[in-house]
């Protein structure tokens, strides 16, 4: 996954394939990225709805993936994966992915009837677990897959409650952040620790999830784990992610926000074209 302008120096040549992102089309960043890989001959695949993006992809004769989609980027993580699947199973990069996918589906789906709306919160983790982050700056960890997962809440939580947060991956954390609960007192003192855990993670990295969390308590922090549902990768992957969700909209609904406008990130969108 790349994340920024250009390329990676080692992406060139037809041999290397670029998936191009990008819901509306127009992030300067993934432009930028389609621009580098057709400079240095590489493939390029796009999936986007529309925007500058496609454009270009036209314009280069790139093959596009059209995502037929209305809502905000964040709410489009299901479509982007459906498509890769769909992209990586046609290249011969993976297996039929059908039964998994169901699977993963049918999990979601047992948990959307705990965590919904219209579960009253003595029944609802998700909203209590919401309650006790209110005030609290939170920093979610995780490990394996699930590092990935918890970068998504620590983005759910700002996007949607407007919440400062962070995200840590295990082990790394260990070597690192574990030493930074001293100071400032003031600001440790309302830190809140989320550890996202799944059966598949590395048996050594659940006796670190295990170790780190009980030093964070023996120093004052407040933690909680959440366990991914489900026996396979996709399963705890995409359970953990919804369960996040719910989760910071509960707490935007806490703070009385409204989780769906993001004027700072179209102000810095608008800064940056003008």
């Amino acid at each position: 996954m790349h994340r920024d302008y250009g390329l990676p120096a080692w992406a060139k040549g037809p041999g290397v394939l670029v998936v191009a992102m990008s819901l509306g089309g127009n992030a300067e960043e993934t432009l930028a990225a389609v621009e580098a890989a057709h400079q240095n001959g590489c493939p390029v695949v796009v999936l986007s709805s529309g925007g500058r993006l496609v454009e270009l992809a036209e314009e280069e004769g790139d093959s596009i993936w059209r995502i037929e989609f209305g809502g905000p980027p964040r709410a489009g993580a299901g479509w982007f994966f459906g498509m890769l699947l769909a992209l990586f199973y046609r290249l011969g990069l993976i297996p039929d992915p059908a039964a998994e996918l169901m699977g993963t589906i049918e999990a979601m789906q047992a948990q959307q009837a705990q965590i919904s709306a219209e579960v009253p919160t003595r029944q609802n983790s998700a909203k209590r677990l919401a309650g006790q982050v209110v005030n609290r700056w939170v920093s979610v960890f995780g490990s394996g897959a699930l590092a990935v997962v918890a970068r998504r809440w620590k983005g759910q939580l700002g996007e949607l409650a407007k919440a400062w947060a962070q995200f840590e991956s295990l082990p790394e954390a260990d070597y690192n952040t574990i030493e930074g609960v001293t100071n400032p007192p003031d600001l440790v003192g309302k830190a809140y620790a989320i550890f996202l855990h799944g059966a598949n993670d590395h048996p050594r990295n659940q006796i670190r999830t295990r170790l780190t969390q009980q030093m964070m308590m023996l120093e004052g922090i407040p933690t909680d784990i959440i366990s991914a549902r489900g026996t396979g990768c996709m399963e705890q992957i995409w359970t953990a992610l919804h369960y996040g969700d719910y989760f910071a909209y509960y707490l935007a609904m806490i703070y009385g926000v409204d989780p769906t406008p993001v004027d700072r990130i179209r102000g810095i969108q608008e800064e940056l074209a003008a």
